[in-house]
């Protein structure tokens, strides 16, 4: 796309500019400005916060000669050249506009299947995923994880459940000759920003609903009016949501606001499965994700064929189990109350008469009103408690662990210990025999946040130095 065409585009969404230059040929688009490269359209949208500015400022001294469409042009950039604002609302069409020609979509080639829900949304686009694998299906994922492909190869995450519609409208365009669907991952923060633009789904599902994310939303009810966008905005005309039959209270209000689009899938029991499932799937919640994939595909493909449960193993993250000497650490995403009470009472059922020690912490800048309900959940599930900082983010640790600790009616005998690798290491160190120890709420990250900084931070890699010195010393 050279210069002339560019403009002429969206010359009536234009406010104001500044040099177009003749010679600047447009190659690509992005909305992430660290990453831009020369011939980039970059949108960028920039707050009135100072800050926001100088860090806009900062990361453009540092990108290539690229193509900015902005929100407002600040008074240092005045004399740079082809910058142009528009307004915010007008971002999704110009968007839009620009995409069809760099990324075209051809909706025929590709079928897309949306994943909302508080908990449960990574296990089951990869399930969803490994299933259409074993049918003979060419499928990919995209969400907390990342991008997936067929073999299983991982391009990282971009830090949200949801990618930009940018990044979106570039995976797909760049897997619809070679892919016969993708699983994603719709997050509400994805739904209440416009971040899909105008995806439509051809199907979708509905994992849970509970308490999450009232930092950003106001109440519960503004969380599921986000979530249920899925269904009245990007929902094809003849898809329809399913939902986990287990989700009573779920179900009931998906009923009272679109009962023609909503869809229970069948349980293990009725198709009869219950005698095929290894352990790692045989847990309550792990029955329910089970439960959604199996229906999704069986939507998609019209019949589920034979599947080799024992291959369908959750992602990395989701009650992983590591061995160490007689006893068992599982590492566990669960960083909600209602995702937390359902590992630890899996965890009850699966080990009976097991000592359970559960340690975790919870996310700074985030719900605050989680973190006594948490508290609580540990206190009815677990013989041993740590509370330790989990991503605090601009907050301190401990007035986080506070608002933990505030939910726990018993405080004798929990353990507060701040510095979560120490935590961990404490916790391993004096596991009884036949032990089994919870690490909550970090999963799959790679990383601790503290401070706006990410520092590599892995569980996996803790349990296993642990072990590895163990059997040296």
């Amino acid at each position: 796309m050279n210069k002339i065409e560019f403009p002429g585009l969206i010359a009536s969404f234009i406010r104001k500019s500044t040099e177009i230059q003749d010679n600047f040929i447009c190659k690509g688009v992005t909305s992430n400005l660290q990453e831009a490269m020369d011939g980039d359209i970059v949108f960028y949208k920039i707050s009135e916060q100072k800050r926001a500015k100088k860090i806009f400022i900062d990361r453009l001294s540092k990108a290539g000669k690229c193509f900015l469409i902005l929100n407002q042009i600040p008074p240092e950039i005045n004399d740079r050249p082809n910058t142009i604002s528009i307004e915010i609302s007008s971002f999704p069409e110009v968007e839009k506009r620009i995409l069809d020609i760099f990324y075209p979509l051809d909706k025929k080639k590709l079928k897309i299947v949306g994943v909302t829900g508080t908990n449960g949304k990574t296990t089951v686009v990869n399930l969803a995923r490994k299933i259409s694998l074993q049918m003979g299906k060419r499928a990919a994922s995209l969400g907390t994880l990342g991008y997936i492909d067929e073999d299983g190869n991982q391009e990282l995450a971009s830090g949200n459940t949801t990618p930009s519609y940018i990044e979106i409208r570039k995976i797909l365009n760049s897997i619809q000759n070679r892919m016969d669907v993708i699983f994603m991952e719709v997050s509400s923060h994805a739904l209440s920003q416009g971040r899909l633009g105008d995806i439509c789904f051809d199907q979708c599902a509905w994992t849970s609903f509970s308490q999450d994310h009232l930092d950003y939303h106001a109440d519960m009810n503004e969380y599921f009016n986000a979530k249920i966008k899925l269904l009245n905005m990007h929902l094809s005309t003849d898809g329809v949501c399913l939902v986990p039959p287990g989700e009573r209270s779920l179900i009931d209000k998906l009923m009272d606001s679109c009962p023609d689009r909503i869809e229970l899938v069948a349980t293990i029991a009725e198709r009869n499965l219950e005698n095929q499932l290894p352990g790692h799937l045989d847990t309550c919640f792990n029955r329910s994700n089970l439960e959604l994939a199996l229906g999704i595909c069986e939507k998609l493909w019209n019949e589920l064929g034979e599947i080799n449960f024992k291959n369908l193993r959750p992602p990395k993250g989701r009650f992983s189990q590591i061995n160490v000497g007689d006893g068992v650490v599982i590492i566990d995403y669960a960083h909600t109350p209602d995702a937390l009470e359902n590992i630890c009472s899996a965890i009850r059922k699966d080990f009976k008469r097991r000592k359970f020690t559960v340690l975790f912490g919870c996310g700074g800048n985030r719900d605050r009103g989680k973190r006594p309900q948490m508290g609580q959940v540990a206190m009815k599930y677990a013989d041993r408690i740590i509370v330790t900082s989990d991503n605090p983010r601009f907050e301190s640790p401990m007035d986080i662990i506070s608002d933990i600790v505030a939910g726990m009616d018993n405080k004798n005998g929990v353990m507060i210990i701040e510095n979560r690798k120490q935590a961990i290491l404490e916790a391993l160190g004096s596991m009884s025999t036949s032990e089994i120890l919870l690490l909550a709420g970090k999963g799959h990250e790679i990383y601790q946040d503290i401070d706006g900084k990410k520092n590599k931070f892995s569980e996996f890699d803790i349990v296993n130095e642990f072990k590895k010195s163990c059997s040296n010393g």
